[in-house]
């Protein structure tokens, strides 16, 4: 992945190009794989028994919807999250 933190369009991205100093989201692993629990950051991909990733588009939109909050609103990730629920239909 270049230096510029840019994501690409389409394809797949491990966790060291997402969070920490070489990923354009500066938070700890622990904090990210907590997000992803509580549905706050995308869930991941299993491409093989020890390869996890994510969706590149996924991460773009995500990146998106943290540095444009809407106004009085937390900066969370809610186009995502609405983005996801049309795709998988409502949580059970």
């Amino acid at each position: 992945m270049p230096d510029d933190n840019k994501i690409p369009l389409s394809g797949f991205l491990r966790l060291s190009a997402i969070i920490g100093p070489n990923g354009p989201i500066p938070i700890s692993r622990s904090s990210w794989w907590a997000g992803v629990a509580a549905d706050r950051f995308p869930r991941p991909v299993k491409l093989g028994p020890r390869i996890t990733a994510w969706r590149a588009e996924d991460i773009a939109l995500l990146i998106e919807t943290l540095s444009k909050p809407a106004a009085g609103q937390p900066a969370e990730n809610v186009a995502f999250l609405a983005k996801r629920e049309e795709q998988s239909g409502p949580k059970k």
